[in-house]
């Protein structure tokens, strides 16, 4: 895990590539159905079949499969990014839950009267 990435991502080199690849291969799909479409337009001047019908004919098996492909590498590159953010953020949440924890939490008096303060005990199962 990257340690300085914590709760900053804006600066984080493989977030940052991960991100190049989630939005080369949404360019790469949108390229490939636009081109599928270009062909469709060329073919068909009339406009029918539509062009889900026509991109569904088994001649235009390979255009649908790349444009299937497509797909799911986006889908897969989203959930790399995902899942890295979560892997991410996951230790930022921990430590605030536990700070925020009442239970590592005292009140003590003060000339201002009763302040609560964060007691960490270490070394006993405590954070």
């Amino acid at each position: 895990m990257n340690a300085l990435a914590v709760g900053n991502l804006e600066h984080d080199d493989h977030y940052k590539s991960l991100q190049a690849s989630a939005n080369a291969a949404r360019r790469k799909y949108t390229t490939d159905y636009q081109s599928a479409q270009a062909q469709w337009k060329n073919n068909v001047p009339s406009g029918s079949p539509d062009f889900h019908t026509w991109l569904n004919d088994p001649a235009q098996f390979a255009l649908l499969d790349q444009i299937n492909s497509d797909k799911v590498e986006v889908l897969n590159k989203d959930q790399q990014l995902q899942d890295y953010v979560k892997q991410i953020e996951a230790p930022t949440k921990d430590i605030l839950d536990a700070y925020d924890n009442p239970q590592y939490q005292g009140m003590f008096s003060s000339a201002f009267g009763n302040v609560q303060e964060r007691k960490w005990n270490l070394g006993t199962n405590s954070p």
